[in-house]
């Protein structure tokens, strides 16, 4: 199913970005996306707890199928977290899942014909002080995991 929002000539589309079809090529001056984190987020559509090597497949596909429909000149914002798989770091399991999300992204948007820009550091603010985002204290000195503040905005033409 496909979202739109129009107003005189601009569009807002929300949609599933793995489908080729959904626009025609080189129609697309402004390309914002944030491809799911790979959290374990339960998607109507998507397991959203895959292996590295089928994340950067997702991110493959919708960065190639971006460039498709972006026109000469068009740009591509891409959101993502600075790190990967947050949920194996939170609960420490499987080390070997651990990446760097935000060099996975540049490296897919690089191989699909996507020249680099500039990068915007997004710093996220919370509301709350959890124990999360605290390093230990002076009596516990422990962290089993630290939420990361920030995330990147990669820019693309």
């Amino acid at each position: 199913e496909l979202s739109r929002m129009n107003e005189q000539n601009w569009q807002i589309i929300c949609a599933d970005a793995r489908d080729i079809n959904l626009l025609p090529p080189e129609t697309v001056d402004l390309i914002v996306t944030s491809p799911p984190y790979n959290l374990g987020k339960p998607y109507d559509r998507y397991n959203d707890n895959v292996s590295e090597q089928e994340w950067r497949q997702l991110l493959r596909q919708v960065l190639h199928n971006c460039f498709v429909w972006s026109k000469v000149g068009g740009r591509l914002c891409l959101n993502l977290p600075i790190a990967g798989h947050s949920a194996a770091i939170k609960n420490n399991t499987n080390v070997t899942e651990r990446y760097n999300a935000m060099v996975a992204g540049y490296e897919e948007a690089i191989n699909s014909g996507w020249k680099y820009r500039y990068i915007i550091l997004w710093l996220r603010y919370y509301t709350q002080t959890t124990s999360a985002h605290r390093i230990g204290t002076f009596r516990s000195a422990r962290a089993p995991y630290i939420i990361n503040n920030c995330e990147v905005i990669w820019v693309f033409y």
